[in-house]
This record gives C-alpha cells, sequence and structure tokens, in this order.
C-alpha cells in the first residue's frame, strides 16, 4: 500500500497519520504514484475513479458491487479489457475456507447431489445508518439486496450454477428510506436445484448469516461460512471429516455485532492477495468483472421482480 485518495482532507488525513503512506485529494496525482487501486467508495461515486484509472492503465479491484446498472457494469468491464488491465470484485466469502471445501465436495460428488439452497441475512442498521448515501436509490442504487445480502446471493449463484428465474418480494418493515430494508426471494437454476434467500436490516439485535445446503445425501449448515452442523448419515460426527472440512475443529467463532466494520479479515487479506498474484501472473482475478456482473443480474431481476409482482426469467440462463 503506497497512497490513499479521497475527497475529504481529514479522511485522507487520518489514514495517511494511521499508514504512514502519501495522501492525495487529486486523483490524477494519486493514479502518478500507485499501480493498482483498491476502490471503496460509495456507489454512485465509483466510475468517477474507476474509469480514470483504468484509463491511466491501473489495475482495479473494487468493493461490491461492481455496479448498480448492467449499462455501467458492462462500459467499465468492456474498458477494462480494452486497456488489458485486471478488473476484480470483492466477494471475500468465496475465499472462507469451509465455503471451499464445500463448494469442492460439491464438485467432486461427495456430498451427493445439490437440491436445495437456503440463505438467510438477518442483520439490523441503526437509522442512523442511512442518514447519509444509504437509503437512496440514486446513491446507493439499492438496500440490503443489494449492500448487504450480495454476498449470500453470490454465494447462491456460485454454489447453485446458471440462474433461469427470479421471484422476490421487497419492503420497507422498520426504516424511512427509498429503498428496501427486508427482501424475501426465490431463485430456479437450470440444474434443477432451487434457492431461497431472506435478507434484511431490520431485525433486532441481528443475528449470524446463515447458508443451509441440502443435497441428496444430507444436510450441511453454515453460520458466518463455517460449518456448524453436517447430517449426512455415511458421515455423522463433524470431528471424523477433517478431510472434507479441514476447518473443523478450529473455528474462529466470530460473532457479528450490530456495526457494519465488523468483519473478518483473513477472507479480504486472502482475495487481495490472490488480485496481486493474478497481476504478476497475467491471469484473471478469482472474481472477474464478468462474474460479478452476474450476481449484480440477479440483484437487478429481484428488484424487477418485487417491483412488477412477478416472476422475472434470466436471459442466458
Amino acid at each position: 500500500m503506497t497512497a490513499v485518495y479521497g475527497h475529504r482532507e481529514s479522511s485522507v488525513r487520518r489514514f495517511v497519520d494511521e499508514f504512514g503512506i502519501s495522501g492525495y485529494t487529486a486523483l490524477d496525482r494519486f493514479l502518478e504514484a500507485v499501480d493498482a487501486v483498491i476502490v471503496c467508495t460509495p456507489h454512485h461515486v465509483r466510475s468517477e475513479i474507476m474509469l480514470p484509472a483504468v484509463e491511466e492503465g491501473k489495475h482495479v479491484l473494487v468493493e461490491k458491487p461492481l455496479a448498480t446498472s448492467m449499462e455501467e457494469a458492462d462500459l467499465l468491464i468492456r474498458e477494462a479489457r480494452r486497456k488489458g488491465v485486471k478488473l476484480g470484485v470483492i466477494f471475500q466469502s468465496r475465499f472462507e475456507d469451509d465455503i471451499k471445501a464445500l463448494v469442492n465436495a460439491l464438485e467432486s460428488g461427495r456430498l451427493g447431489r445439490l437440491l436445495y439452497l437456503s440463505g438467510y441475512v438477518k442483520w439490523y442498521r441503526e437509522p442512523g445508518y442511512y442518514t447519509r448515501w444509504h437509503g437512496l436509490w440514486a446513491t446507493e442504487g439499492g438496500g440490503v439486496l443489494m449492500t448487504q445480502a450480495i454476498h449470500m446471493l453470490d454465494l447462491l449463484r456460485w454454489i447453485g450454477g446458471k440462474p433461469v428465474r427470479v421471484f422476490a418480494v421487497a419492503g420497507n418493515i422498520r426504516h424511512d428510506i427509498e429503498v428496501e430494508d427486508t427482501l424475501v426471494m426465490t431463485v430456479e437454476f437450470r440444474s434443477g436445484v432451487i434457492a431461497t434467500l431472506e435478507a434484511s436490516t431490520a431485525i433486532r439485535p441481528g443475528y449470524p448469516m446463515q447458508l443451509e445446503v441440502h443435497t441428496t445425501a444430507g444436510t450441511l449448515v453454515l453460520e458466518e461460512n463455517e460449518l456448524v452442523r453436517l447430517d449426512i448419515p455415511e458421515v455423522p460426527d463433524i470431528p471424523e471429516v477433517p478431510d472434507i472440512f479441514p476447518s473443523v475443529g478450529r473455528k474462529t467463532a466470530f460473532e457479528r455485532s450490530p456495526s457494519p466494520s465488523d468483519l473478518k479479515i483473513e477472507p479480504h487479506r486472502r482475495q487481495i492477495e490472490d488480485f496481486v498474484r493474478a497481476v504478476w501472473e497475467d491471469r484473471d482475478p478469482a472474481v472477474t468483472g464478468e462474474d460479478a456482473r452476474e450476481t449484480l443480474r440477479l440483484v437487478l431481476a429481484a428488484y424487477a421482480s418485487a417491483r412488477e409482482g412477478r416472476a422475472i426469467s434470466i436471459e442466458g440462463g
């Protein structure tokens, strides 16, 4: 890490003081000082940084979502490919030990055939969270699905395969905001797998994110992306399956608080490392712009479904 850029001098100064790096409030000067950029700004101003960075030949890793519209996402992907730079999107849940073990076990057939996925993200955000750019269509581009539960939706899509149809219901059950604070959706995949997602920032005090995976062999339950239950007749006891889930027995005991900044560090570190290696090795990062585009397409299809009150077909699914 060599430099930081921000709109506000006070924010830049705090970062500079903490990490001992250069700070800029002028984007052109900042881009001269770096080879790659990690973009962690509010959703609506990301393109203002990403497009100039790409034009200057800088590699870009951006926090989810890639964009808030398909048009913007396609523009960013197209320009990155044109300039020959790497474009990656942060979906750090894919880098969790038990998530990777789950995907590998499903692909190998050790857990039987996938039948059904169920995810829920029932968190709480104080009203003050929605006093700036959050809560507005123009700046956030969506609510709980776009900003919080998109991580779970990305996992459902990554595990489930090609989606073909989406149905969603959304609304506000607590907060006085433009976007949704609660959304429930169903996704049908080409494989026949069905997935459901319950998402809210209105549930006090907030609960661990949970993913249930049901296969012909049995059921797995993960909380905060860590395996907590394995009900498979052939493998009844979790401690006896270290070859499938090597992290069993050394759990982090991570407990999510209502604070939005309460995050695990290691999955982010792994994804940033993968991105750096992708630059060094001249390969695509683990989560490309094209990959993140497909998750964004599911988000926008869910919003269209909730708005129109009908199931939405996914083209190309």
